[in-house]
Formats: C-alpha cells, sequence, structure tokens
C-alpha cells in the first residue's frame, strides 16, 4: 500500500511540475511527444537514450527531451528506413524499406526535397524545378513556351524551329508542324504528307485526281521527281507521262510495255492454235 501511494504521490508531483508540458522525444531534426513511462528497474527505460529508472519513472537526467534510442529520422530520399515516420521530408513515404516521394512528386538534385512533377498543382516556381525547363503557371507545374512535355519520360522537350529540324521524339515535331514524325533524328512530314513553306505545316499529299489550286498542292507517291501538276484545278499526270492504274508512268515504258504485252498474246494465241490444229 505504501508503494501504491509513493507512486500516485511522484505522479501528482511530476504532473504539476510539468505545467501541462509533454515530455519530448527528440530526433535528429524534430521532437515528438511521448507518453510517460512507469518503470520498477533501469531494465524498463531501455529504449530511452540515458534511461533510468527513478520514483517509479523512466528518466533521462535532467533533460526533459528524451531521445528514443530505436528512433531514426532520414533526412534523404533513398535512404533506408522502417516506417513513414522515419522519412522527415515532406512528401515523402517508405517505400520497400525506403523513403521515396510521393507519387506525383520528385526528388530534387541533392535528393532532400520532394519536387512536383509536370502536371500537378503548384504553387511557387520552385516547387516545379525538378523537371529542366518547367514552371508553375495558373497552379500547375507545366513546360515553359517552346517546350513540350516528353510523353516517354519526366522531360521537356525543345519544340523543333524547323523541319527537317534535330528531334528526340515524335513530338516536338507535330507540335509544330501537325502531321509530322521525328524520323532517324530529325522531323520529317508522315507518308503521303509534305511539308508547306506558306503555312508552315505538313499538308496531305493531293494525289493524282484529287482537286488543287496550284502545281504545288500536287504530289505523286512514286519516287523522285514530282510526276503530278495542277490542270483546270485537278491533279494530273505531267505532260511527260501517262496514267496506267491510276499511277503516272513514263510514256516511253507504257509504249513499249503495250508492245511486249502484245507480242507476248499473239505468242499465246499462236501457240493455242498451233495445238489445235496438231490435234
Amino acid at each position: 500500500m505504501d508503494s501504491v501511494k509513493l507512486l500516485c504521490v511522484v505522479l501528482v508531483f511530476r504532473v504539476l511540475a510539468a505545467s501541462g508540458d509533454e515530455l519530448l522525444l527528440r530526433s535528429t531534426h524534430r521532437l515528438k511527444a511521448i507518453e510517460i513511462t512507469s518503470c520498477e528497474t533501469d531494465i524498463d527505460c531501455e529504449d530511452i537514450e540515458n534511461g533510468t529508472c527513478e520514483n517509479f519513472m523512466c528518466s533521462c537526467g535532467n533533460t526533459r527531451n528524451c531521445v528514443n534510442k530505436n528512433k531514426v529520422m532520414v533526412t534523404k530520399i533513398g535512404e533506408n528506413c522502417t516506417t513513414v515516420d522515419d522519412c522527415n521530408i515532406e512528401g515523402s513515404l517508405c517505400i520497400n524499406g525506403k523513403c521515396a516521394c510521393h507519387k506525383g512528386n520528385v526528388a530534387s538534385q541533392d535528393q532532400r526535397t520532394c519536387l512536383k512533377s509536370l502536371g500537378k498543382d503548384c504553387e511557387q516556381q520552385g516547387e516545379c524545378s525538378a523537371v529542366t525547363f518547367a514552371e508553375c503557371v495558373a497552379g500547375v507545374c507545366v513546360c515553359r513556351d517552346g517546350y513540350v512535355r516528353s510523353l516517354k519520360s519526366e522531360k521537356c522537350l525543345a519544340i523543333a524551329a524547323k523541319i527537317d529540324a534535330p528531334c528526340y521524339e515524335d513530338v516536338q515535331c507535330s507540335t509544330r508542324f501537325g502531321k509530322a514524325i521525328c524520323k532517324t533524328g530529325h522531323c520529317q512530314c508522315e507518308e503521303l504528307y509534305n511539308f508547306k513553306q506558306s503555312r508552315n505545316v505538313c499538308v496531305r499529299d493531293m494525289l493524282l485526281g484529287d482537286r488543287c489550286v496550284s502545281h504545288s498542292d500536287c504530289h505523286s507517291p512514286e519516287p523522285g521527281d514530282n510526276r503530278l501538276e495542277c490542270i483546270l484545278g485537278e491533279c494530273k499526270c505531267h505532260s511527260d507521262y501517262v496514267e496506267v492504274y491510276g499511277y503516272c508512268t513514263s510514256g516511253s515504258w507504257h509504249h513499249s510495255n503495250i508492245l511486249g504485252l502484245t507480242l507476248w498474246c499473239l505468242s499465246l494465241l499462236y501457240v493455242v492454235v498451233h495445238s489445235q490444229v496438231l490435234a
């Protein structure tokens, strides 16, 4: 009974002496409130640095900021952790034993801050600094003027200034020229499209029979020189070519092949007639 009375007196004294304050657990970078721990021996206070059992309560000497020996405070992304409380970085959590930024955030270059990625809400420019050439516009992290968001990674890529400009992704070309792709490291119009200088875009080829305004509107799919021209508002074969099954072929090729086809037909007819006579 005397020991119980003594314990009660100690508890009352501790509460009054603290004046309503809590004992704090101090880590490397912040304090965390802990409960008053009763004890019988020093072994009961082994989790507290320099902890001893005094008057049936754990104490850590003359200081009121007791440090938990088992508490680890991580201040760098990628370092080891046990729980989310170990990661002392705003916007971070503990994943697979490592401190990592929340989804949608990216680590700063020094790995000590979680910054916003493209498309995420922001309040000031520094929050978007993890992505080069990004800025905070209207409360959202976006690529600055003259740059476009990569479709393959968290980057801002330069928009191509002219056709045939160097590129890494199609989006750098299509953003400015429309139907354009990045081919062999340079911007080019897609197949069946050609670059129209006056409009600075890739426009669809006007093929044989399509309506047109000028000769430059007409483009034949065959390699080499253009075989089409605009005649009375319609794309037709140039005078040096003739239309064969929807394609423009050279006149000499056309005539020689007609002659060859005629001779082949006559030869075949001769064989058939001769075989019937012999029968």
